[in-house]
């Protein structure tokens, strides 16, 4: 677990945007090189050899289309906090297990030659676990800012304007279909003239006949009377 916690301290380093956090990650590597020193004379004693193999550290991962939608979004700051979320994560952990093999060498009876150097080494686990969770206030005041900042910029360049409009469109046509004038009013308009007009020539065409029927009519009387 050592072996992987230096290469993810080291990799911290470069990528942190913080400088407090990047000279406490700085100190707690110095720290993690000495705590592979005791540990390799602690494995040298018992009649073992050292590995170089890296464990598996107990990153926190989320379902993978959430995790897909983070990476496309995320801005650096929210990295940050991200990032800074894991690393106490991972301090908690080594300081389990170094509580557990402390318990181990108990039993096992090699208390004399490993418990100091265990207890050390949990001892400097447990300060910067410590500080991650003291100081995690702080970075969150710092880095909340720039999530802002960067959030309002990613906003101002997405295609927002045209989602609205699509949106806008739609509303409008729902209003259309149900005989709202607030969009094509003038084809509204229209459509009725156009309605109306032919309302009133069939309404002249009726006339017209009712008025022939009745000249037809006096002429057959005014016929019949002579």
């Amino acid at each position: 677990m050592e072996n992987a916690a230096l290469e993810r301290v080291q990799s911290r380093i470069q990528q942190t945007i913080l400088e407090d956090a990047k000279q406490q990650l700085q100190h707690h590597l110095e720290e993690i090189r000495e705590q592979q020193d005791r540990l390799r004379k602690i494995i040298t004693k018992l009649g073992g050899t050292p590995t170089k193999e890296k464990a598996g550290l107990p990153i926190l991962t989320s379902p993978e289309s959430i995790l897909n939608t983070m990476k496309n979004t995320m801005t650096l700051a929210e990295r940050e906090l991200k990032e800074s979320e894991q690393d106490t994560i991972i301090e908690n952990a080594e300081v389990t297990g170094y509580n557990m093999l402390i318990q181990w060498a108990v039993k096992l009876n090699i208390a004399a030659n490993a418990i100091p150097l265990l207890r050390q080494n949990l001892q400097e686990e447990e300060e910067m676990f410590g500080w991650l969770r003291a100081n995690a206030p702080a970075m969150f005041a710092k880095l909340w800012p720039k999530i802002e900042g960067e959030s309002s910029s990613l906003t101002s360049t997405s295609p927002s304007s045209s989602l609205t409009t699509t949106q806008d469109q739609q509303q409008d046509d729902e209003k259309f279909k149900g005989g709202s004038t607030t969009r094509h009013g003038g084809h509204l308009t229209n459509t009725t003239e156009a309605v109306s007009d032919t309302g009133n020539i069939a309404a002249d065409t009726i006339a017209e006949g009712k008025g022939d029927q009745k000249k037809r009519k006096a002429t057959k009387e005014e016929r019949e009377g002579q």
